[in-house]
């Protein structure tokens, strides 16, 4: 998966500008999908020395690897991963479900405008996960974490009132018990009909025991409930 990242300060860390976040981002994007596509690389852009007849090893074993483009969520940057025909990996910390679903719409139509078709390309989405025995003792638990992570990847916490609307079984965030959890997911797989969930659990500290605790309850609980429901 690339994205073009949430924390500002790895520019100055690699000696790029701020000014180019999005032209630095579409030439490593183009980069990367040249040399997963080549293996003798000719290549040349603005933000790097250009690669004359370059070799690049190891290879993939079957001959590339799936990138996924990662989105944070506005409809134009959905749009273009669907131009580059590319699978997207669509990231959300909360909100309606309905505002992301404009993203994925926005990337189909993309990929279909662009030749390539829909039904082909995979979608994923991301964002927060946490089970307990009721959904308060669920954002009680996680809140503090997620709060101290904001603060320490984007410098800022995340407001407590905006979180606790995570409790809205239409909000993305999977925070709650586990039927709750599960009722939450199948919506979003109904609404967005993507094929793939990643569920951020280690974030902002969160403790070994209490994430073992969760990963128990996805397979004894959360899984067998959503094969239930989506398996063709």
């Amino acid at each position: 998966m690339a994205g073009r990242a949430s924390r500002v300060g790895n520019f100055e860390l690699l000696g790029y500008s701020l000014r180019d976040y999005e032209d630095l981002f579409e030439e490593k994007f183009d980069l990367l999908v040249n040399i997963n596509e080549n293996e003798v690389v000719n290549w040349e852009g603005k933000y790097r020395a250009p690669l004359r007849n370059a070799r690049v090893l190891p290879r993939p074993q079957d001959g590339s690897m799936p990138i996924w483009r990662a989105v944070g969520g506005t409809p134009a940057s959905a749009r273009k991963a669907g131009y580059a025909g590319v699978p997207m990996y669509l990231a959300h910390l909360g909100g309606p479900a309905t505002i992301f679903k404009r993203s994925i719409d926005a990337y189909r139509d993309a990929l279909e405008s662009s030749g390539y078709n829909p039904a082909e390309f995979p979608v994923s989405t991301a964002g927060f996960f946490y089970t307990a025995e009721t959904t308060q003792q669920a954002q009680r638990e996680t809140y503090p974490h997620i709060n101290e992570g904001m603060k320490r990847t984007n410098g800022q916490g995340f407001p407590k009132q905006h979180f606790a609307q995570g409790a809205d079984p239409r909000d993305v965030m999977n925070i709650g018990s586990p039927q709750e959890v599960i009722e939450k997911i199948l919506y979003q797989h109904e609404l967005f009909g993507h094929q793939r969930y990643i569920a951020q659990m280690d974030f902002g500290g969160v403790t070994f025991d209490k994430l073992k605790r969760n990963i128990d309850t996805i397979g004894s609980e959360v899984l067998p409930a959503i094969r239930k429901y989506t398996k063709k």
